[in-house]
């Protein structure tokens, strides 16, 4: 820091860093951080377009299942078809990915059970990246799509 620069020694323990005339193959540090981060992410991202792909689906059969139902005004098909829309949206955005992911193991469940044996036994920091983004996401595509039809058909 004589000629009022700063500068930084870096230390590398992997060999393939250290003599890079090797014959061992280059690796750069920051691909393999990279490669996961981009996997998580598509993950996080492709579950919940699938979810709200999904919740698009059943809210529009069960709008057409509650025209069946026979109800005798109008007003009591929309409020019928709007309950059943809600309780199928919070369990498929919500309670089936908690459930998925949430490790409960005082309940006598088969070890192959693919409910309440995922890996976040609690609310964590670990939890909220996967998890807590997948919901997040889902929520704010399901605020969205509405809005995306009525430009659609205007």
């Amino acid at each position: 820091m004589q000629d009022g620069t700063n500068s930084v020694n870096i230390e590398f323990s992997d060999p393939k860093l250290l003599n890079p005339n090797a014959d061992a193959p280059k690796i750069t540090p920051c691909k393999s951080w990279l490669a996961d981060y981009t996997f998580t992410f598509t993950i996080v991202y492709g579950i919940a377009l699938f979810i709200s792909a999904l919740n698009s689906i059943l809210k529009e059969a069960l709008y057409y299942l509650s025209f069946f139902e026979r109800p005798h005004t109008l007003t009591e098909q929309e409020a019928n078809a709007s309950s059943k829309m809600w309780t199928v949206m919070f369990f498929n955005s919500g309670l089936v990915v908690l459930l998925i992911n949430a490790n409960y193991l005082r309940l006598p469940l088969p070890a192959n059970s693919p409910v309440l044996r995922g890996p976040y036994s609690d609310f964590s920091t670990e939890w909220y990246g996967p998890v807590g983004a997948t919901i997040a996401i889902t929520m704010i595509i399901n605020a969205v799509s509405p809005l995306a039809n009525l430009v659609y058909f205007f």
